[in-house]
C-alpha cells in the first residue's frame, strides 16, 4: 500500500508542533499510512532532531539547506526522500513545504494553509529576509492555485484566497485548528496545581495562554489587563514566556497577576481553574483569517472567552453561540461586573461545542481529513 506524507519546512518543535502537526499525523494514519518528514533549520538539527522523535518516533526529520535565498534547493532532498519512501500523496504545512511538493512530478499534493502567510510577512516583519519579503506573494499564490487539493483553517482564509489570488476552485476543506482527547487527559503535576489554587482562590481567574509574538497584540491589550485589575476580586494567569509587559503588571498590581511557562502537557489541567480564557487580537488581516489553537483548548476547559472582533471565523461563533464575550475595540471601557463566573450550565456548553466542533475525532473533522486523503490516493 503506497504511504502519505505530511511534510513540514522549518517548523521547530513546540506545543503547536505536538498539537497542529504530531497529532494530525496520528488522525491521517488513523485514515490511511501516512509518514512526517521535517525539514528543519540546519544549526538545530541535532536538538530538533532528538526532540521531534523523542514525541514521534517514526518521523524523519531532515536538515535544510540553509540560507533563505537557496530554501528552493531542498526539493532535491525531498526527491532523495521521495525515491526511498514513495509517496503518492503530500500534504505540505505551509506554503514553503508546498513548493517543495509541487517539483515532484508524480505525487498529488495537498496545500495546509495554516494562515495568510504575504500578510504576516507584511504586517508583522516575520522574517528580516529581504529576499523571501519579496518572494512570498509568489510562492503563497502557487501554492494555493497550483495544488491539487486545500486544508484552510477558516473560511476567512478561503475568502483571503478569493480575494488576493483569484481563487476560484472548491477543492478545499475548513479544518480549523483542533486538540485531541489526548490533550484532555494530559498530566497533572499536583504541586504546581496546589500553587496555583492558593492564588485563585475564592477570585475570578481570567487566563491568557500562549506567546507574545507580534500578531497577539500584547502591549495593545495591557489597557484591558488594567481594567480586570481594577477590580481586587480578578486575578490574571499568564501561560507564557517572560514579557516586560507581564512584569509591569505585576509591580502595578501585586498579587493580582502571576505567570508560568509550563510544559504544554499541562495546560488542560491549568486552564481548569480558571474562568474566563483571554483571546483579543488587534485587527489586521493576519488575524482575521487565524484559527488560534487556544479558542479550543479554553472551550474544552468549559471557560468563557473573551475575543476580539474579527478573529477567524471564531467572533461570530462565540456571538451565535453564547460561548463568551466579543470586544470590538482592545481600548474600549468595560464593564467589568459583566465578567460573571460562568454556571455549571455555561462550563458544560462549552465543553460540549469543543467536543463537537474543535476535537479531532469529532466526527466532522473526522471526514474532512478523509476527503482530503481520497483526493490524493
Amino acid at each position: 500500500m503506497s504511504h502519505l506524507t505530511y511534510l513540514t519546512f522549518n517548523d521547530c518543535y513546540s506545543g503547536i508542533f505536538q498539537s497542529q502537526v504530531i497529532d494530525v499525523v496520528t488522525t491521517y494514519n488513523k485514515i490511511h499510512p501516512t509518514r512526517l518528514l521535517s525539514f528543519v533549520p540546519l544549526r538545530r538539527y541535532f536538538k530538533e532532531r532528538k526532540t521531534i522523535k523523542a514525541n514521534a518516533p517514526n518521523v524523519r526529520v531532515w536538515p535544510m539547506i540553509p540560507g533563505s535565498r537557496y530554501w528552493l534547493l531542498n526539493k532535491y532532498l525531498l526527491q532523495v526522500y521521495t525515491l526511498l519512501h514513495p509517496s503518492k500523496g503530500i500534504v505540505a504545512r505551509g506554503p514553503f513545504a508546498a513548493n517543495l511538493a509541487l517539483s515532484l512530478s508524480k505525487a498529488k499534493v495537498c496545500y495546509d494553509g495554516r494562515g495568510a502567510i504575504t500578510a504576516e510577512y507584511n504586517e508583522y516583519e516575520v522574517s528580516s529576509s529581504s529576499f523571501l519579503k519579496q518572494a512570498i506573494f509568489g510562492i503563497e499564490q502557487k501554492a494555493v492555485l497550483n495544488t491539487q487539493a486545500r486544508i484552510a483553517v477558516s473560511q476567512q482564509l478561503i475568502e483571503y484566497w478569493q480575494e488576493q489570488f483569484n481563487y476560484t476552485s472548491n477543492i478545499h476543506q475548513v479544518i480549523p485548528c483542533c486538540i485531541s482527547k489526548a490533550y484532555s487527559s494530559n498530566q497533572t503535576d499536583e504541586n504546581l496545581l496546589h500553587q496555583i489554587q492558593q492564588f485563585t482562590t475564592n477570585k475570578t481567574v481570567f487566563i491568557y495562554s500562549g506567546s507574545v509574538a507580534k500578531w497577539q497584540s500584547f502591549e495593545a491589550l495591557s489597557i484591558f489587563f488594567k481594567q480586570i485589575l481594577s477590580d481586587l476580586n480578578n486575578v490574571l494567569l499568564f501561560l507564557s514566556p517572560e514579557s516586560k509587559h507581564i512584569d509591569d503588571l505585576n509591580l502595578l498590581y501585586e498579587g493580582q497577576v502571576k505567570r508560568l511557562w509550563v510544559d504544554p502537557k499541562l495546560v488542560s489541567e491549568i486552564l481548569k481553574l480558571g474562568h474566563f480564557g483571554i483571546l483579543l487580537r488587534s485587527k489586521s488581516i493576519t488575524n482575521k483569517v487565524a484559527s488560534p489553537t487556544k479558542f479550543a483548548e479554553y472551550l474544552a476547559a468549559g471557560l468563557r472567552v473573551i475575543i476580539s472582533d474579527e478573529i477567524g471565523d471564531y467572533s461570530k461563533t462565540v456571538q451565535e453561540h453564547d460561548l463568551g464575550v466579543v470586544l470590538e475595540n482592545l481600548d474600549q471601557k468595560i464593564e467589568v461586573s459583566r465578567f460573571v463566573r460562568p454556571s455549571k450550565e455555561q462550563r458544560k456548553k462549552a465543553q460540549d461545542y469543543a467536543h463537537a466542533y474543535l476535537f479531532k475525532e469529532a466526527e466532522q473533522i473526522q471526514q474532512r481529513y478523509e476527503k482530503i486523503v481520497d483526493l490524493l490516493l
